[in-house]
């Protein structure tokens, strides 16, 4: 009797993952390293026994090694794009005008820097004649 690939990885989380009995600062790493290694090793249970996983050469020891790691690494950027882009996505949908109005105010915004950088350096290129009166009419101080 063959074992299924979900057989191979202990899924659920468990507070003592070094089984010393006691849940201490040791479980931490394997604690993050569970975490991180669980989408890349999902993916090689689902797709193992496919075309696709023998193409890629996947095995019950492929569980936690460099290649679990560069898909979970792949599935972990996705995710947080997805994340970071899904608010957007449903902004945009409830007001499609939202990001032609973020874009132009941007823009607006961009503009009055530069204007005010530009207004800056010419007032120290020429500073205003009543101002040079006014430094030519004050008396020397001792």
């Amino acid at each position: 009797m063959q074992v299924a690939w979900w057989e191979y990885r202990q899924w659920r989380f468990l507070a003592d993952m070094n089984a010393d009995g006691m849940v201490t600062v040791s479980d931490l790493p394997l604690w993050a390293q569970w975490l991180f290694f669980v989408p890349g090793d999902a993916l090689i249970a689902q797709f193992g026994t496919t075309r696709f996983g023998h193409f890629l050469e996947l095995t019950p020891a492929s569980f936690g090694s460099a290649t679990s790691a560069a898909l979970s690494a792949a599935l972990w950027l996705l995710a947080a794009g997805v994340a970071f882009y899904l608010p957007r996505f449903f902004i945009d949908i409830v007001d499609p005008t939202s990001r032609q109005q973020r874009r132009e105010r941007r823009q607006a915004q961009r503009a009055r820097r530069e204007h005010a950088r530009l207004a800056r350096r010419a007032q120290r290129r020429f500073p205003r004649r009543d101002e040079q009166r006014v430094q030519g009419r004050r008396e020397p101080t001792f």
